[in-house]
């Protein structure tokens, strides 16, 4: 199995715990959305290391993935306060005599959540398009324009 695959997998992965995370919102599960959106959180930055090592850390802590993600891409201090407020979710929502959470926690953690996936994939992609391409050094007049941003292939309402 190549990195794109497994890459691939994790971001799949995300993807449904985000989704699962909206439908148990709309079934009034809110505690259960909080720790999905927190499993979507993990997964996407899971899947963005995995395109730097094959040691994907052991981990439920969202803001200490973030934090390596950012020694391969500084911008992601965008996302750690977010990653970092998605954390509490992984066991607190799991056992019994954990936190009570509402509707509202719900909404917001799937924001998080859902902020992080698209940020997190909007790398990836731009790191696939650098594997891809091949520069042209010969060529000057590419290092003059400004890089094209692309937008998210995942369209939620985040």
């Amino acid at each position: 199995m190549n990195e794109h695959d497994i890459t691939a997998k994790w971001v799949k992965k995300a993807a449904i715990d985000l989704q699962s995370a909206d439908v148990l919102l709309g079934a009034g599960i809110a505690s259960n959305s909080c720790y999905f959106s927190q499993q979507a959180g993990e997964k996407i930055l899971k899947g963005y290391l995995s395109t730097f090592t094959d040691e994907i850390p052991r981990t439920h802590n969202v803001g200490q993935l973030c934090r390596q993600c950012m020694d391969n891409d500084a911008s992601f201090s965008e996302i750690l306060r977010i990653s970092t407020d998605l954390t509490e979710f992984a066991t607190a929502t799991r056992y019994p005599g954990g936190v009570d959470l509402s509707k509202e926690d719900a909404e917001e953690a799937i924001q998080k959540a859902g902020r992080i996936f698209v940020f997190t994939q909007n790398h990836m992609e731009l790191l696939e398009q650098d594997f891809d391409e091949e520069p042209d050094f010969e060529d000057k007049s590419d290092f003059d324009e400004e890089p094209e941003q692309s937008g998210p292939t995942m369209r939620m309402s985040f």
